[in-house]
């Protein structure tokens, strides 16, 4: 075999393996995917959304504390007050960023639930629905980068510096549970 077609051979196989390994990673990300999104599909006894709201409330009034957990007016009343040493300031605000964390946690939980009932609704419906495609993916690409953005901004509040505003991602998510509501979800399958 010529030294042309041994160089061919190992890069086809190579690249079949990298293909293989592409697949099987995409796929155990969509298992994954599945699992997280829908509840009961978990090994038995597992738990999902353990901290989420998952259906609970709405999701206005589930994440309203959060909007006020870190809030600066709040964390300077606190602060202010007599009595409170450094040491039990510190603990405050680190209970503030924890119980903050897991909002956070059951906002990205939420996040990934309403958008994998949105794609079954999708998928589910005729081939009219380019334009709520298009939305979701915008939806997707934004709240992406909020949460990216979010985690540096939440670091930086970590060591003290800067603030913390939740609004924008709260409303990314309000408007994809709004792409849910029954009217638009039933125009989606008829």
């Amino acid at each position: 075999m010529s030294t042309l077609g041994l160089i061919l051979l190992v890069s086809f196989v190579l690249a079949a393996l990298a293909t293989a390994a592409l697949i099987c990673c995409i796929r155990q990300n969509t298992i994954q995917l599945v699992h997280q999104a829908v509840p009961g599909l978990g090994a038995e006894g597992e738990t999902r959304y353990r901290g989420s709201n998952a259906d609970k409330l709405s999701l206005e009034a589930y994440y309203r504390p959060m909007r006020h957990l870190l809030d600066p007016d709040e964390l300077a009343c606190a602060r202010a007050l007599e009595g409170v040493s450094q040491l039990q300031w510190k603990e405050f605000r680190g209970q503030r960023i924890r119980a903050f964390r897991s909002y956070l946690s059951d906002l990205k939980t939420d996040f990934r639930r309403l958008e994998f009932k949105l794609r079954y609704l999708i998928l589910a419906g005729s081939a009219g629905d380019a334009d709520l495609v298009h939305s979701l993916n915008r939806l997707r690409a934004k709240f992406g980068l909020g949460m990216l953005m979010l985690e540096i901004r939440l670091l930086a509040f970590q060591m003290g510096v800067g603030s913390i505003s939740i609004a924008s991602l709260l409303d990314e998510i309000e408007e994809l549970e709004r792409a849910l509501q029954p009217e638009q979800a039933q125009s989606a399958t008829a």
